[in-house]
């Protein structure tokens, strides 16, 4: 039987550490790894970085330590150190071992368990649970051995006790953006890599260079989308001209934090776009959803919609024949382009759960074009994007 009294939640420090390639390991050599870096864990040094209101909990291939920041009673700086060293520890050993840690700052509470197991005496022992732990425990397998990979969290909360001249230990280092990964139902983190000095380096973890070809090759996709638009229209009429239909391409996603909310991403593609900022309109996934992109989404299927009124003469008129998309006049004013046209698609493995909606605005009404054959382009790009483009989305930074 057991018992347990939760804790109120807390927020602090909370470090995640695993010894890489563990399941290879026999079961001694598991058993001395982990007695070696719980002795490095132990030591007097390591217990006064903690301080007194700790929690360690065993992993299985390592361990999870938890610090409460209501006291200040263990500093930043002391805690990437005990990483640090930690990482060394593990690997000046013999035999050496690669150790790879994550650093975060969050919420968690914990549970004081008091455990009798088939009546043979009380084993007192305290968890640590809660989001930030997940968060941290998710953040730990993106690094490679020797890695100590932490949250943009973290580090904002250092710099604003210390200065902001501690950035310059992590990488990406200051001015460049950090490294964004999804960690859980669409839930981003930003991440960067504790490198000081001449380990800045050191190459990046093989899953960070994975997500970067992803990204790469997620934008290329939205060219290809855009160049097989442009193709499929003029095959089916010789006098629509690339540069009259201004073809802009733009990947739509589930915001995680706003609920029913199919929001803009950092995907988009249109030749003289080249570091623009991400786009503001976002649209209602409910229901049948609203705009080309939320009606894409909700109903699992294509939606075309051409041959729209020129706004400049008239917005009246151009938001009315939106209005059936489940748009207002003043969503339409927001419009960053008003395109006379629009064809948007689902993506993703499953049509009846996809993973977010790709929309392709054109400033051409496509008048010469009927809408049986807009459907058919709409269809091609459908059949031909979908999965590709679910694949590349997942592998772009998903734990």
């Amino acid at each position: 039987m057991s018992s347990a009294a939760p804790a109120a939640s807390k927020s602090g420090l909370i470090l995640i550490c695993d010894i890489v390639d563990f399941s290879r390991l026999t079961r001694e050599e598991q058993r001395a790894a982990v007695q070696r870096l719980w002795s490095y864990l132990t030591r007097e040094e390591s217990t006064r970085v903690l301080g007194t209101d700790r929690i360690i909990n065993g992993t299985g291939d390592g361990f999870m330590i938890a610090c409460p920041d209501h006291t200040r009673e263990v500093k930043h700086a002391d805690f990437v150190a005990l990483a640090e060293g930690m990482v060394r520890h593990m690997i000046n050993g013999r035999p050496s071992r690669g150790l790879r840690v994550g650093v975060h700052q969050g919420a968690f509470t914990y549970l004081d368990l008091d455990l009798d197991i088939d009546g043979k005496g009380r084993c007192p022992t305290r968890q640590g649970v809660g989001k930030g732990i997940n968060r941290c425990a998710r953040i730990v397998a993106i690094g490679d051995a020797g890695d100590i990979t932490v949250t943009e969290q973290f580090i904002a909360e250092w710099a604003e006790t210390t200065g902001e001249f501690i950035r310059e230990k992590f990488s990406p280092r200051p001015g460049k953006d950090p490294f964004e990964v999804v960690v859980k139902h669409g839930e981003s983190l930003e991440l960067r890599f504790y490198r000081p000095g001449k380990r800045v380096n050191r190459p990046w973890p093989k899953k960070i260079r994975g997500m970067r070809d992803a990204q790469h090759q997620l934008k290329q996709q939205l060219a290809l989308i855009r160049s097989g638009f442009i193709y499929y229209a003029q095959a089916l009429n010789v006098a629509l001209a690339e540069e009259s239909l201004d073809v802009r391409v733009s990947l739509f996603a589930p915001d995680a934090q706003a609920g029913a909310v199919l929001a803009p991403t950092q995907f988009r593609y249109h030749p003289q776009d080249h570091g623009a900022n991400m786009g503001t309109t976002s649209y209602s996934i409910a229901a049948t959803g609203t705009g080309p992109a939320g009606r894409a989404f909700a109903t699992h299927a294509p939606s075309i919609w051409i041959q729209l009124p020129d706004p400049k003469r008239s917005l009246r008129s151009y938001a009315a024949a939106l209005a059936p998309s489940g748009l207002s006049k003043a969503d339409v004013k927001k419009f960053y382009r008003k395109a006379r046209a629009f064809i948007a698609f689902p993506f993703g493995m499953d049509r009846r759960h996809p993973d977010g909606a790709v929309c392709v605005d054109i400033m051409e009404p496509l008048e010469q074009l009927s809408p049986a054959q807009v459907r058919e382009i709409a269809d091609f790009l459908y059949d031909r994007f979908a999965v590709t483009l679910s694949a590349l989305w997942r592998l772009r930074g998903q734990l």
